[in-house]
């Protein structure tokens, strides 16, 4: 007994004994051998979280797990403002102390999980407030954190690798046997971790050859056929390897105490088997198979609804998200290099005076501008508590930088921000376009919303005043000739030492803007490593929206860029995967390759359209992203001339440019005097029969 309890107290906090160690002192009770001690005296913390607890339960019906996570997350929240040190850190508790707690474990979680973070954090304070324990909403004050749908891409097992996992697995031990069984029941219908470990016997109807489930994320019944490879390999765990115990459950743990296979243990399988068998797999998560089966089915040629009905979605919505790995029924999206039109002369020089001119608009703070007004801990407190909530806020931090320039060199000696102060500063944007006025206004807007909610009487700018936003600039769309004239053109680039392959990277740089319209920021951020050499597919990592996708490029381009590849190599330009495919030329620094920046890469831009003469009907250069407005027309002209219907392209087009929705994708559409003669002779063609009847031939002569 006391072996026993020395055992229980020294172990207690490794959560590897927890499941034993339960087991062991249940056991004990239950034979009388260890009796229940008194209980502990409930601290204030715990006092605090177990009401919590019970409101959760009783008034909001949360579910266990909700209760459990939020219950953890309360705890360390509570221990940060000293709870049990301070009984009234509640009610002294101020916005910017909650801001300085998210800030603090912003670093720790990613995004997604930032977010549930803040939602416990917001439901606790509004529970205190309804009980009279804050005597302001503070749950009201805290901003959301930013997701997007679709951010990350997932990493699918390939199918002949999970073949050769399946075939290199050693059936001969028991645990072999439970390993074989779980991937091979996860891997044929594409189910979760927690639905295979939560199977039990009675789920399995030999009979009818039948799996019914109910899902747990879904709470779903879902009711699959039994294959007879996975019939088998059930019953050769059953026979040989499951341990004898009266639970249930189909898998159990092979180490006592035997019970249910848990979670952690169930998701951790296919990294153990892959280590076992020797296999190799770029990512060994448990999901990987469910995303691996949709890939699979949809090359078979299944349909999105049969996809979701295997793996139990109430919507197609939750079925696309696996269309983004199926880059295959996407490279016909993509664009050939554009052909050469000789019947236009090329310039052989750049035109003289061609280099761009740098709109002039508001005086902006120098690059080492560090913050220097009154308003310097405001800005860099905003700044930091909306980065911790997932957010970029690189261009509002520009604004706000060239603000606190205004402040210092205009009111140095102000001590609050007032509606002269900022009507002054909002005068220096006259020269700036409408639109981009009104969202740098508006940053600054946010900005005294925010400090608004920490302190009285902060001027707040009226929406009324700002200018109107005008409508999008109409795209000037470039002919496949004009394009070719570019490409042409790149070669009046100059080439440098240290830039030997300076006119092919920027040729390769537009050619990757026109075929698989790329934004001109994608571009540049394109690494070696993105570029997958074998199947021809670029990985778009964290763009617009922080999404990723797979962009596969057509055959030409693809011999494009292998060529580019290889003269790269051999001119021993920087070659390591690191490194940036748009190289701004320059010895590296630090160790690291630096790609071009905008600036210099507009400057080319600007340059190759007066030298191949393609200018707007201003008499300019169009913009670059009229490239991708280009490619978006062009490749819905070329579906539409081969007789594709645009209701099955629109989808793989906006998945393609990386777009939520087709609704998006609408806004590149533009119907041109190309698309028109296309369409027209579509719809003449299929039509013309119905809308004008054939003539019937004359019986016998005139009347």
């Amino acid at each position: 007994m006391v072996a026993a309890q020395h055992f229980f107290f020294t172990r207690r906090r490794d959560p590897r004994y927890a499941c034993g160690l339960k087991t062991f002192s249940d056991f004990l009770q239950a034979q009388g051998s260890l009796k229940a001690g008194v209980p502990k005296t409930l601290t204030y913390s715990e006092q605090e979280v177990s009401g919590f607890m019970e409101y959760l339960r009783k008034d909001r019906g949360a579910a266990d797990s909700t209760c459990d996570s939020c219950q953890r997350r309360v705890r360390h929240f509570l221990k940060f403002l000293g709870f049990e040190r301070h009984k009234q850190a509640l009610k002294t508790l101020t916005l910017m102390t909650v801001h300085r707690y998210l800030r603090s474990v912003s670093g720790q979680y990613q995004r997604k999980t930032m977010q549930h973070v803040v939602g416990s954090v917001r439901g606790f304070l509004r529970y205190e407030f309804m009980r009279g324990v804050l005597d302001r909403p503070l749950h009201a004050q805290i901003d959301t954190v930013r997701i997007y749908q679709d951010e990350h891409l997932p990493y699918p097992v390939q199918w002949p690798e999970l073949q050769q996992l399946l075939r290199r697995i050693d059936r001969s031990t028991p645990l072999g046997l439970r390993d074989y069984a779980v991937l091979l029941l996860a891997a044929t219908y594409g189910l979760r971790a927690s639905d295979v470990a939560n199977l039990t016997l009675d789920d399995i109807d030999w009979n009818d050859r039948t799996i019914k489930i109910v899902q747990c994320k879904t709470r779903q019944p879902l009711a699959l056929p039994l294959t007879n490879e996975v019939g088998a390999a059930l019953a050769a765990y059953l026979r040989r390897a499951r341990p004898t115990a009266s639970c249930r459950w189909i898998f159990l743990r092979r180490c006592a105490p035997i019970g249910r296979l848990s979670l952690p243990g169930m998701a951790n399988t296919l990294r153990r088997a892959s280590q076992t068998a020797g296999v190799t797999l770029k990512a060994a998560g448990f999901r990987c198979l469910r995303h691996a089966l949709a890939l699979r089915l949809l090359r078979q040629g299944s349909s999105i609804k049969d996809i979701g009905d295997i793996f139990g979605h109430r919507s197609t919505r939750s079925t696309a998200t696996y269309l983004r790995l199926n880059v295959e029924d996407l490279r016909p999206v993509a664009l050939p290099v554009p052909s050469q039109n000789k019947r236009k002369a090329l310039r052989k020089s750049p035109i003289p005076g061609a280099s761009p001119r740098r709109r002039k608009g508001a005086r902006t703070a120098p690059l080492n501008w560090g913050w220097r007004s009154f308003l310097k801990k405001s800005m860099t407190d905003y700044l930091a508590i909306q980065r911790a909530l997932g957010r970029d806020y690189e261009t509002p931090e520009r604004t706000l930088r060239g603000l606190d320039f205004f402040l210092v060199r205009h009111y140095p000696k102000a001590k609050n921000l007032t509606a002269k102060m900022f009507a002054a500063w909002a005068s220096g944007l006259h020269q700036l376009c409408p639109t981009t006025a009104r969202m740098r206004m508006l940053s600054v807007r946010k900005f005294c919303i925010h400090r608004a909610r920490s302190h009285s009487g902060v001027f707040i700018p009226d929406l009324r005043t700002f200018p109107k936003e005008l409508p999008h600039q109409a795209p000037y769309l470039l002919s496949e000739s004009e394009v070719a004239r570019l490409l042409a053109a790149t070669t009046t680039i100059r080439a440098t030492r240290n830039k030997p392959l300076h006119p092919q990277t920027i040729r390769l740089a537009f050619l990757l803007l026109f075929c698989c319209g790329l934004r001109h920021g994608e571009v540049l951020k394109l690494r070696l490593t993105d570029i997958d050499t074998e199947t021809m597919v670029l990985r778009i990592n964290e763009t617009k929206f922080y999404k990723s996708r797979l962009v596969p490029v057509s055959s030409s381009v693809a011999d494009e860029l292998r060529q580019y590849l290889a003269q790269r190599r051999r001119t021993n330009m920087p070659m390591e995967p690191t490194a940036p495919l748009v190289w701004n030329g320059y010895p590296r620094r630090n160790g690291q390759v630096f790609a071009l920046t905008s600036a210099p890469f507009w400057a080319n831009w600007q340059r190759v359209c007066r030298c191949a003469q393609v200018l707007d009907h201003r008499g300019r250069p169009p913009r670059i992203h009229d490239l991708r407005h280009s490619f978006a027309v062009e490749a819905l002209r070329r579906a539409y001339g081969t007789g594709q219907n645009a209701q099955a392209v629109l989808p793989r087009l906006a998945r393609y440019m990386g777009h939520a929705g087709i609704q998006f994708t609408h806004y590149y559409l533009k119907f041109t005097e190309p698309l028109r003669c296309v369409a027209s002779d579509r719809f003449r063609h299929h039509l013309s029969a119905v809308v004008v009847p054939a003539t019937a031939p004359r019986q016998g002569g005139a009347s």
